[in-house]
């Protein structure tokens, strides 16, 4: 019996570091880039014991909304060439806030925006992929209630799920302050960048990630980058000088902030 039940675990633990990677598909523009969102989740993944590995295709863009991804095209083809296991859409922030304005639900960013989620997400679901919206930030507070509600507006569309990545990094603004949250008073630092790789770690594998220590060996992309929106940003990295290290005290309050907001 002994002899059957190290069998037992010796298999599982073979499955277990055969799984194969969750692929993700991410689109948007500098709220993703800066920090290097996408590189984060996947450090953030790497450290985890679970062995859940995930990989990245990232198509990003300057003040990029997505009616303009849809529109050039490169982010359609990689999602119809490849399988995804999921697909990540940020859209220009605080745009999702005008499906609670009555004048602005029938502006022309507005109507763009709707069509793109929905033809995004449809695509997505064809192909077999979970579609998640990335919800922004307003940079201050006083508003964010607006963009919560829009973001979840614009998600009963397209049937999505919502990382509600905002409401977390307001909860962390308040706690260790704007400027360290928002260094340029509306992108996030590396501790918000952080915080939302593990929301979307935990919305995607369905486990709330645990404090480890997180290696960041890629450069963290300044706000100010320009990368090209026809390449995936993964074909763009830069491999940090000294890498950073996030030891397991440092990431257990970002992580239990996280794990409050879904």
């Amino acid at each position: 019996m002994r002899a059957f039940a190290l069998l037992l675990l010796m298999l599982a633990c073979g499955y277990a570091q055969a799984r194969e990677p969750l692929r993700v598909l991410m689109i948007g523009n500098s709220l993703t880039y800066t920090n290097d969102l996408p590189a984060m989740l996947t450090a953030v993944a790497a450290s985890q014991p679970s062995g859940i590995a995930i990989e990245t295709t990232s198509f990003v863009e300057p003040g990029g909304s997505l009616a303009r991804r849809w529109l050039d095209g490169a982010a359609v083809r990689a999602l119809e060439s490849a399988h995804w296991d999921a697909v990540v859409l940020q859209e220009r922030g605080g745009v999702e806030a005008c499906l609670v304005d009555d004048v602005q639900r029938s502006g022309d960013e507005c109507r763009a925006s709707i069509v793109a989620h929905r033809a995004f997400a449809k695509l997505a679901r064809e192909r077999g992929a979970r579609v998640l919206l990335l919800e922004t930030w307003y940079p201050t507070e006083a508003a964010q209630a607006r963009l919560h509600e829009g973001t979840l507006r614009f998600a009963r569309q397209p049937v999505a799920s919502v990382v509600h990545a905002g409401d977390a990094l307001q909860a962390l603004a308040r706690r260790d302050g704007r400027a360290s949250t928002f260094p340029d008073g509306l992108h996030p630092g590396p501790a918000a960048s952080l915080v939302m790789a593990a929301q979307l770690y935990r919305t995607l594998t369905g486990e709330a990630p645990v404090p480890a220590t997180v290696r960041i060996d890629f450069a963290l992309m300044p706000a100010a980058s320009d990368p090209d929106p026809q390449r995936p940003l993964e074909a763009q990295h830069v491999p940090a000088r000294q890498p950073l290290v996030f030891a397991p005290e440092a990431v257990r309050p970002l992580f239990e902030l996280a794990a409050r907001y879904r």
